[in-house]
């Protein structure tokens, strides 16, 4: 699934958050009853698996070169190049 396509998922869920349940099951055609096996099948290819959605996480070498993708880092090479390619005793 798309980073788009969860985002505009999660908006649907958000704005249904504040609806009520008259009007949700009107909107996604249900009731309060049980569906059949085909009603089931056809909102699970419609709306997809009732789950939570977790992002992947980074590769492994990503993760390693990220982390040493920081200004402080950077500072303290510089002052370390610095103090070690020149003479500040005159």
């Amino acid at each position: 699934m798309t980073r788009r396509l969860a985002k505009e998922k999660e908006f649907i869920g958000a704005r249904r958050a504040n609806q009520s349940l008259e009007h949700i099951l009107t909107d996604l055609n249900g009731s309060t009853l049980a569906l059949t096996d085909d009603d089931a099948i056809e909102r699970l290819g419609q709306y997809g698996i009732n789950g939570v959605a977790h992002e992947k996480t980074p590769h492994a070498l990503m993760q390693l070169i990220t982390a040493f993708h920081n200004p402080f880092i950077y500072q303290g090479e510089s002052v370390n190049f610095l103090l070690k390619n020149f003479r500040f005793d005159e």
